[in-house]
């Protein structure tokens, strides 16, 4: 699959006069799809993974071949207004690990609605930790984001801070949300192809052993079968 969203035969949202960009938002799960599919195929560098994207962003059906979708779907990752959320959600979110979820759009976006005019989440001491849940970390984001399009310097990204100023907030978070997916899946892929061989064992055995594994699951039916209660704790492991 190119740059085109596996639609399973939707129809493609209608271009609306005046608007620059009109996302389909009502299959989130086939959005990540794309996404994953995307980081899969490793494009050579952003600005090709942002041409990909276009599409997805509701720039328009051909948009991957229109060259100024293309340019304002390539801004995201080149804003020098995005650097900085982009790097505190790498610094505190993904840091050096890789194997961790990426976020649900609806739970994020219920997060969004309470608090994208909460000053707590805008201040440097976020009211979650940095174990918060992926919801939490990409609602920060996001909110974060829309503060920064609606300053009149953010010149690069004014096609998204129109998109607000229009109360279109979903619409922009649609484009952001799936802009930082891709760069959290990139990022982990980094950080396991430098990890060393016993941190890439651990983290299978972890994966395999750890609670909620299938693993776990196994020995909790035998003991149930034996009329045994498996321990709360981990089962099966040292």
């Amino acid at each position: 699959m190119s740059g085109q969203q596996d639609a399973k035969n939707k129809t493609p949202p209608k271009k609306i006069p005046g608007r620059i960009f009109n996302p389909l938002k009502d299959d989130p799960a086939n959005a990540a799809k794309f996404v994953r599919n995307l980081y899969k195929r490793n494009p050579a560098n952003l600005d090709i993974a942002s041409t990909e994207l276009a599409p997805l962003y509701g720039l328009g059906p051909n948009s991957s071949h229109d060259p100024l979708a293309r340019m304002r779907a390539q801004s995201i990752f080149a804003s020098p207004d995005a650097s900085e959320p982009f790097k505190e959600f790498l610094r505190r979110y993904t840091r050096d690990s890789w194997g961790l979820p990426v976020a649900d759009w609806d739970s994020t976006m219920s997060l969004v609605h309470q608090h994208w005019r909460d000053d707590a989440w805008l201040g440097f001491a976020r009211p979650f930790p940095d174990e918060g849940t992926p919801e939490q970390h990409y609602a920060r984001f996001l909110i974060v984001m829309l503060n920064q399009l609606l300053d009149p310097g953010c010149r690069m990204l004014g096609w998204l801070g129109d998109a607000v100023k229009d109360g279109r907030e979903d619409d922009a978070c649609w484009v952001l949300f799936h802009a930082l997916m891709f760069i959290q899946l990139t990022v982990m892929g980094s950080n396991q192809s430098r990890a060393t061989f016993k941190d890439r064992v651990n983290f299978y055995v972890d994966k395999l052993t750890g609670p909620g594994s299938s693993f776990e699951s196994i020995c909790r039916l035998i003991f149930a079968k034996k009329g045994l209660e498996a321990p709360d704790d981990s089962v099966g492991r040292d």
